[in-house]
């Protein structure tokens, strides 16, 4: 039995063998043919013969290894892990670029970026839930009057930010482009182009500083234990705001929480320092506390003295703010 391995067109051998071909040469050799015989009328390498012939024998379980059906199922694992990696690195590359400040709608720029760093523009279409075809329509498509007119906006924008170097918001380009350069513009144009591509004036975006709720700001020394075994232990301070026939008045109160006495207050018609620190003042005088060991506990109020912050040292006595 004769098997021709050449090609009758080409007159060439090829490198690659399928299943068949290897089966037929392994029942030659099993047949009785010597294995140096089988090669040369084949034209084979007498190394390659003698591998089909150990892989059967582990086929057939003569021989510990690894079978050709394994040996499939390892490949198909491994180019599966392959396809999971590269698809990972494609969506965190993705997840990087819409941080950057590209729309969730605007997909295509992203997949072109990513094809462009070398992944498949299929495999980015199907792992960002786009129709590859429509994203081929969209690049061989010419950019609209609308893109062109944004493009162009972008430029003038950025030529505008620059000049001012850099001082300029959107409201003063917006400005610039309508009196300066005679472009009718919608503002929010102008302000989405400046956001998208980090253009910020002097002195920044306005923020709002709000105290949070059950924010700490320092240590807690209380640790909501209100109750303590001696005098002198822990000081519970406040403002409170009376109405009288002439006016306003503010009393602050340090009480003692051992024995609930008031040990110290002061009364004023404002709410400046004096009004807390005559009362500290009081209660140090009256009590003399042990220096480092009375905590004064007190509400993060807006009154000086305690504005901004959340702990404090007076004459030796530990101050803590809730």
């Amino acid at each position: 039995m004769r098997l021709a391995a050449s090609d009758p067109t080409g007159g060439r051998v090829p490198r690659t063998y399928d299943a068949e071909f290897r089966r037929r040469v392994v029942e030659l050799v099993r047949a009785g043919r010597p294995v140096r015989v089988v090669a040369a009328e084949l034209g084979l390498a007498e190394a390659t013969v003698y591998r089909w012939k150990a892989q059967d024998l582990i086929d057939r379980g003569m021989r510990p290894g690894t079978s050709t059906s394994e040996q499939g199922e390892l490949a198909a694992a491994k180019r599966r892990i392959q396809e999971l990696e590269t698809e990972l690195a494609l969506v965190k590359r993705a997840a990087a670029l819409f941080e950057e400040g590209v729309r969730p709608k605007a997909k295509y720029p992203v997949i072109a970026d990513l094809a462009g760093q070398g992944f498949s523009a299929k495999q980015c279409c199907r792992v960002l839930g786009v129709a590859a075809s429509g994203f081929f329509m969209w690049r061989r498509r010419a950019p609209s009057p609308r893109q062109i007119r944004l493009a162009w906006l972008t430029e003038l924008v950025r030529a505008i930010h620059a000049d001012s170097r850099g001082t300029y918001g959107w409201r003063r380009v917006n400005a610039e482009l309508i009196y300066g350069h005679g472009v009718i513009v919608n503002r929010k144009t102008v302000r989405k182009i400046m956001r998208l591509h980090g253009l910020y004036g002097l002195p920044g975006s306005r923020k709002l500083f709000r105290s949070k709720a059950n924010k700490a700001t320092a240590a807690d020394l209380v640790e909501r234990r209100f109750d303590r075994p001696g005098p002198d232990q822990l000081w519970v301070t406040d403002i409170t705001e009376h109405p009288t026939r002439e006016g306003k008045v503010y009393c602050c109160v340090v009480l003692d929480v051992f024995s609930r006495r008031v040990v110290g207050w002061s009364i004023d018609s404002h709410q400046a320092a004096p009004l807390v620190t005559n009362a500290l003042g009081m209660a140090i005088n009256n009590r003399t506390p042990i220096p480092d060991q009375t905590v004064i506990h007190s509400d993060r109020g807006c009154q000086p003295g305690f504005k901004g912050s959340s702990q404090h040292r007076l004459v030796g006595v530990t101050v803590a703010a809730r």
